[in-house]
């Protein structure tokens, strides 16, 4: 098709937008069985090959998501031992670095954990914080 044909369906169809919807719907109740007959066809030339594939990525994606749990457990162990640590050392934290405030003041550590990498936050400045990652 030339390109003033195109520009004048395009321009059509925006004026017309009713007339449209209305053929749409038209044409999707008229063909209806005729939309579910080619998708039974071919669900059903596919079921032995979705099969196949559905139990390769079990397999695949089970292993993946073995490796992210280790991985996930051994960064929470050394967060931990880190908080831990922080506290001995440094005691609880008495005042926020960005607003000054003296209520509920935590350490946050940034992600290599290491004891003396961290920031005295209060718990809405560590939210924020968080929240902009």
């Amino acid at each position: 098709m030339d390109e003033k044909k195109l520009q004048y369906q395009r321009e059509w169809r925006r004026k017309n937008k009713d007339k449209v919807k209305e053929i749409q719907k038209r044409y999707y109740h008229t063909h209806l069985e005729k939309k579910r007959a080619y998708g039974r066809q071919t669900q059903s030339n596919r079921k032995d090959k979705v099969k196949i594939y559905r139990e390769k990525r079990k397999t695949e994606n089970r292993e993946h998501y073995l490796t992210l749990k280790r991985a996930e457990k051994e960064r929470n162990r050394l967060k931990y031992i880190v908080r831990d640590q922080t506290r001995h050392k440094y005691g609880k934290a008495k005042v926020c670095s960005r607003c000054g405030s003296r209520d509920k003041v935590e350490h946050h550590h940034s992600e290599p954990y290491h004891e003396d990498h961290f920031v005295d936050l209060c718990l809405k400045c560590h939210k924020e914080l968080h929240w902009l990652k």
